[in-house]
């Protein structure tokens, strides 16, 4: 659990062995003046919620068994391809009843789901599902309409992997430490499409995809330690017949404002101390708080590391770019 912008505590979906925390740590602090030891007068904590820039990525690549749902078994322990993006089924009037054709529902990989900066009041965020219907009869002269659909849900599945030790590569076998796997499912929405019309034998969706509320989304992410994914689940219900359930990768980004602009967005930032104080004022911090004397010229590009034996100067941090190094 995370505050967001007005300090409520929202659902993150990361498992409490995977967390990391931000917080700003206040203290005041005097000198006391019989043995000149510092003393801790007031103190607060205060958890603070960071929401790296991630651009959109590009879709992820998928094989040809990750596309389509195999008739029967399939997948790694009968578990099934992690993402299915076209199914087929047979449509009848009834169990006992002959074939009357067959139904392929297929979908495309959305855009990525954009997030929408918390501060900020506007349209939320929103991503488009297409989705295409196509019903072939059994015989050329067969008389039968298309089925009818009844309703459609999409539900959100978040995926969080973790480890103590780097992932493997992908071709690699043996897996190096244990690795941990977290899920939780959100139900987005349900709707009524009984009213879908055909157009001769196919037919089109497109389903708006936003987040769940009360759940804080983080951009997809992926590093040696821990990674971030997405899928969605839309599951078309069939009248008199079993539903068609799909299984959707989708990303989640968090591009910059367009007002920061590129110049700004990848000029690094300073992290120094304060500026300089009176010399009479400066025994009222401890030793490890008090300003540098040694700082680096204005406008110096370059890092200044601390000498040895004695307090360096400002450190210049590149802001990130969203692109997280690996492990080499």
């Amino acid at each position: 659990m995370l505050p967001d912008a007005n300090g409520a505590l929202v659902d993150d979906s990361f498992p409490d062995m995977l967390r990391i925390a931000y917080a700003i740590n206040a203290r005041i602090i005097r000198r006391r003046e019989t043995d000149n030891k510092p003393v801790v007068l007031s103190s607060s904590v205060r958890k603070v919620r960071i929401m790296p820039y991630v651009e959109d990525a590009p879709p992820i690549m998928l094989d040809g068994e990750a596309t389509a749902a195999p008739a029967i078994g399939g997948g790694v322990c009968g578990i099934g391809p992690k993402y299915v993006l076209k199914k087929e089924k047979d449509v009848k009037k009834s169990l006992f009843k002959p074939r009357l054709g067959r139904l392929l529902v297929s979908a495309h990989q959305p855009n990525p789901l954009r997030l929408q900066d918390p501060n900020k009041t506007g349209c939320p965020s929103t991503t488009m599902v297409p989705i295409s219907l196509l019903f072939t009869k059994a015989t050329p002269s067969s008389p039968a309409p298309p089925p009818k659909l009844t309703t459609i849900t999409t539900k959100l599945r978040i995926h969080t992997t973790f480890s103590t030790a780097p992932f493997p590569h992908a071709l690699q076998r043996e897996v190096v430490g244990p690795v941990g796997n977290y899920s939780t499912t959100h139900t987005l929405s349900t709707h009524c499409i009984s009213n879908t019309p055909w157009t001769g034998n196919e037919a089109r969706l497109s389903v708006p995809v936003s987040p769940p509320k009360g759940v804080m989304l983080v951009p997809s992410f992926s590093t040696c330690l821990g990674a971030r994914s997405y899928s969605l689940e839309v599951v078309i219900g069939v009248q008199n017949s079993s539903s068609i359930a799909l299984k959707i990768p989708l990303q989640v980004s968090f591009p910059a404002p367009a007002e920061a602009g590129v110049e700004e967005f990848f000029t690094p930032r300073s992290v120094a101390p304060p500026s300089l104080v009176a010399e009479e004022r400066r025994g009222q911090l401890p030793p490890h708080m008090r300003p540098r004397a040694n700082l680096p010229p204005e406008g110096l590009p370059a890092y200044v590391f601390p000498p040895v034996g004695g307090e360096g100067g400002v450190v210049r941090i590149p802001s990130p770019v969203g692109i997280s190094p690996g492990c080499g």
